[in-house]
């Protein structure tokens, strides 16, 4: 076991309370636990988020979900690279105009939810809501960012189209 995953192990401990002891016992198995986990995604072919969890004395990794994307687009905007469910980070030129474009996201597993936040360059600074979501163009001075997110808490994924229009 490495040097990280015993740290990590030993920082989640002190979270649960109990008696040093338990803590201790909590300590290994979260050890043992998160070797696990690296060594079963360091075998797996595709690239997985597991989740974790704490309750009193007892550690959960739980299983992997698919928190990728199968479809995304914007409009008619051409997404730059094309769109690849493993690639998190495009450009888009968006220009400010007073036209509604549907921002359109389909989660892989279509049990994980997927939400659309746009990042505008004035206040309010940010809207958002589920997949698929409309926006007007020429809303708050145009668009700087957008973040979809599919799923929900520490195993989500975050593909993040950034604006290159002037």
């Amino acid at each position: 076991m490495d040097v990280e995953t015993l740290g990590a192990a030993i920082a989640v401990s002190k979270l649960v309370p109990g008696t040093s002891a338990q803590r201790a016992e909590t300590a290994q198995a979260a050890a043992e636990a998160a070797q696990a986990a690296a060594e079963a995604a360091a075998t797996s072919a595709a690239s997985h988020n597991y989740g974790i969890t704490v309750s009193g004395t007892t550690l959960q990794i739980e299983e992997p979900v698919d928190t990728t994307l199968s479809a995304l687009s914007i409009g008619s905007y051409e997404l730059t690279p094309s769109f690849s469910a493993g690639t998190t980070e495009y450009t888009v030129n968006w220009p400010v105009t007073n036209t509604d474009v549907e921002i359109s996201a389909t989660a892989n597993d279509t049990d994980q939810s997927v939400f659309v936040i746009v990042y505008t360059n004035v206040s309010p600074g940010m809207q958002g809501g589920r997949s698929p979501f409309t926006w007007n163009t020429g809303s708050a001075g145009g668009v700087s960012s957008i973040d979809i997110m599919v799923g929900q808490g520490s195993s989500a994924t975050h593909y993040i189209i950034t604006n290159t229009a002037e």
